[in-house]
């Protein structure tokens, strides 16, 4: 039988509200002016206060830093780009300013996973970007 839906109301996140599908708390937060981003929160084994104490200083990186995350993500993904689209004039920068911010999903740890639009780099897949718990940026990858 499935768990009746709840909510809750953070400071930091908003309105959260437990997904039965996915099995986490999600929401909605906004990364800068005017650019709102589903999130996800995975509780597993933790209080959800915990995980929150935990996400608070990932979220706030993403929130000073998201534009940082694009232009790493864009030099490791520079030679991809190429291959998928010919030897075309199109740099780091063009790139970091073609992909955009969807959701954020944050682990118990602190860490958070980051999924961006490709801006049709990657004909239409999405891009996973996995940062630790210091707002490193780690594994990138192309998703779908």
């Amino acid at each position: 039988m499935a768990r009746k839906p709840k909510s809750t109301v953070t400071k930091a996140f908003g309105r959260l509200t437990w997904d039965d599908k996915t099995d986490w708390w999600s929401g909605a937060v906004e990364v800068k002016p005017g650019h709102r981003v589903e999130i996800g929160i995975i509780v597993e084994d933790d209080e959800l206060a915990a995980v929150l104490d935990n996400a608070q200083p990932a979220l706030s990186h993403i929130q000073k830093h998201e534009s940082d995350v694009r232009d790493a993500v864009a030099t490791r993904l520079e030679n991809d780009v190429r291959e998928w689209n010919g030897d075309g004039p199109i740099g780091r920068h063009s790139i970091a300013n073609r992909i955009r911010l969807e959701s954020i999903v944050f682990q118990p740890d602190g860490a958070a996973e980051l999924e961006y639009s490709d801006g049709d780099l990657f004909w239409g897949h999405s891009i996973s970007v996995q940062l630790d718990d210091s707002g490193s940026v780690g594994d990138v990858s192309i998703e779908g």
